[in-house]
């Protein structure tokens, strides 16, 4: 029986990697036990046998020194030759201190490993970084390889688009040159073009929206035909105009100016007493409003008038802040309400930033308008401002020696 027990402990093995010196106490009057803490944490608690001089740990292999018998406190341990306590950070920090021999404790996660193991593990971990880096690589081309072949195709298709949604829009084929240009301000948006195709793109299709959904019958005609209600209260006149007008759209040939709102002034025609404030806290730079578009368009009937509300066309794009200027624009009508400002007055109201300069010659020539040869110069101008093309008579001012 003590054959088995001494073969169990002394089993003959050749030291495997560096072992930490550990401490030993045997309980009062209790010479043949023994108690060692490897290094990976383990505790091996059990009987010393004569001429037994290490133990194995089982956890990790390593032979483990068993130093001389000496009193100890701790208790004796229960029935059984050995017995494991589990690691933790601090045993394996009480390991690595009680080292006497200076060597340095390895990392509490590899501490007692073999060394065959401690490689291993070494090599699997640089597999893996190895693996991932292989990974992002390929995902990284793959993305790169789709985001490449889809600008390539926005590309081709704003250029092909464009081209024939002008020649749609020049032709009065509205609704085909919608579809075109809705798909190349598309390409354009994810292009994030801001070239002169993407600009032309897409000012195409804001003009292509504006003569594919023209009013049959203008502003003019619609109050001319209510102007007894025009003339009077017009309780019913906004109700009707949003049931025939809104959500068309209009063309407008005017002069506009831009103009600063005058302040209201108080009773009896005092000016504001200057209001003492604090100075607020300095804000980042903003963009400037833009003044409201004071137009000199008018329907004047008998007992009423009508005009569009300046403010709506305040975000006109290609309009000088400053001068009079001769403008072709179209617009989408939203409501009709009465002016404030006078008896007998309506503000046609438009839907906000709808409005837009017009550039293309051929939607003129196919709707009949009158004349359409006289705004050759004029579209030439807008197109100058909005697209920045140089107008015709610039182009041969800069031709000529």
């Amino acid at each position: 029986m003590s054959r088995s027990k001494r073969s169990r402990h002394s089993r003959p093995a050749k030291p495997r990697g560096p072992a930490l010196p550990a401490a030993a106490a045997a309980s009062p009057g209790r010479d043949d036990r023994f108690e060692v803490r490897c290094g990976c944490g383990i505790v091996v608690r059990g009987e010393r046998h004569p001429g037994e001089s290490s133990v194995v740990c089982p956890s990790c292999g390593l032979e483990l020194p068993l130093p001389d018998a000496s009193p100890g406190t701790l208790a004796p341990p229960p029935a059984g030759a050995v017995q494991f306590v589990p690691a933790t950070r601090e045993s394996v920090a009480a390991a690595a201190a009680l080292d006497k021999r200076g060597t340095v404790a390895a990392p509490a996660d590899e501490a007692g490993l073999h060394p065959d193991r401690l490689e291993q593990r070494r090599h699997v971990t640089s597999l893996q970084i190895l693996a991932a880096v292989v990974l992002l690589l390929v995902v990284g081309t793959v993305a790169w390889g789709w985001y490449s072949r889809r600008q390539q195709r926005f590309l081709l298709e704003l250029q092909d688009l464009t081209t024939a949604g002008q020649s749609a829009l020049d032709r009065g084929e509205f609704e085909r040159a919608v579809e075109l240009l809705r798909e190349a301000d598309r390409a354009a948006r994810g292009l994030h073009a801001t070239d002169a195709q993407g600009q032309l793109a897409r000012q195409l299709y804001r003009e292509a929206m504006i003569w594919s959904r023209l009013a049959v019958s203008g502003i003019d005609e619609f109050f001319f035909a209510r102007a007894a209600a025009a003339a009077g209260a017009g309780a019913g006149l906004p109700a009707e105009f949003d049931r025939e007008l809104a959500g068309r759209t209009v063309v407008i040939q005017a002069h506009g100016v831009r103009t600063a709102a005058a302040a209201p002034m108080p009773p009896g025609g005092a000016a504001p007493a200057a209001e003492v404030r604090p100075e607020p806290k300095r804000q980042p730079a903003r963009r400037p409003a833009r003044l409201p578009l004071e137009l000199d368009w008018l329907i004047a009937g008998e007992r009423f008038q009508v005009k569009i509300s300046p403010k709506d066309l305040a975000d006109l794009p290609g309009v000088p802040e400053n001068g009079e200027h001769e403008l072709l624009f179209g617009a989408e009508l939203q409501s009709v309400e009465p002016d404030p400002a006078r008896p007998g007055g309506w503000l046609v109201r438009l839907v906000p930033q709808s409005a837009v300069l017009l550039t293309g010659e051929g939607p003129f020539a196919s709707i009949h308008w009158p004349d359409p040869d006289s705004l050759r110069e004029l579209l030439a101008g807008q197109r100058s401002r909005v697209l920045g093309e140089s107008a015709p008579q610039d182009q041969e001012e800069e031709a000529a020696p």
